[in-house]
């Protein structure tokens, strides 16, 4: 069974509840744990939903870290509010998922971007290629073990959760996967779209490299990432070459 945490501040109830009613019926979600961040009342129940309301915004990472904590169940699902899913999709992908992995997360090629008037993808054959390096769209829909999460430091509020998620895997030798085969319908930034998060959003750049990039690595480093690797000489970020990422 699955456990699915989704934070929403229902700027689209409609797709939020599409969503809902989908993992409702697929009979391998135990439970859909819905941070509000929204504050205001949801306008609807089911069966497996369980609504938790914070005293004010608290955030899309630290949303996921509580919703982590509070699921029954050891497979967890992070989604974001403004996706389509098709039928069964957790069922689908519970059966592909290996063992002692890591996170599973969207490749962008398996993404379809729309601004509106969604319709459920077809069911596709749900497959795992094992992945070195985050892709556009990974943290769309990322699923793991809890007992294995590391958590999202406190002082990151929006921006790379899912980096900080997929590289904590990878530094602990777990193997991280991407999902093919399956379209996921994305109806795309309802919420990071909106200015009144820059801020927010601009500090987390600063704190994310302080995590990532220690002092020493300032004055030399190489990176590699899923499109190049970068050297880093004195503060300077030099692109060494470009690379298709595995």
């Amino acid at each position: 069974m699955i456990s699915i945490v989704i934070p929403t501040l229902q700027k689209r109830v409609d797709i939020l509840k599409n969503l809902i009613e989908s993992l409702n019926c697929d009979s391998s979600v135990g439970e859909i744990i819905v941070i509000n961040n929204a504050i205001k009342p949801l306008e609807f129940e089911y069966e497996k939903l369980r609504v938790i309301t914070p005293d004010e915004n608290m955030y899309v990472n630290p949303a996921w870290n509580k919703g982590i904590e509070e699921a029954r169940y050891e497979t967890v699902g992070l989604l974001n509010d403004d996706i389509v899913l098709c039928d069964n999709f957790c069922s689908s992908l519970i059966k592909a998922l290996p063992d002692n992995y890591g996170v599973v997360g969207y490749c962008k090629e398996n993404i379809e971007p729309i601004e509106d008037n969604f319709k459920k993808p077809d069911k596709g054959d749900i497959k795992l290629q094992e992945v070195n390096f985050i892709d556009f769209g990974f943290g769309i829909a990322m699923f793991f073990d809890k007992t294995n999460y590391s958590k999202i430091p406190d002082n990151l509020k929006i921006m790379y959760g899912d980096c900080y998620i997929f590289e904590e895997y990878k530094k602990r030798k777990f193997k991280n996967y991407k999902i093919t085969g399956q379209k996921i319908i994305h109806i795309g930034s309802l919420t990071t779209s909106n200015k009144i998060f820059n801020p927010v959003i601009n500090e987390d750049k600063k704190i994310y490299k302080k995590i990532t990039i220690p002092w020493y690595k300032y004055f030399f480093s190489i990176q590699e990432y899923a499109d190049c690797k970068k050297m880093r000489l004195l503060g300077f970020n030099i692109r060494l070459f470009s690379k298709k990422g595995k």
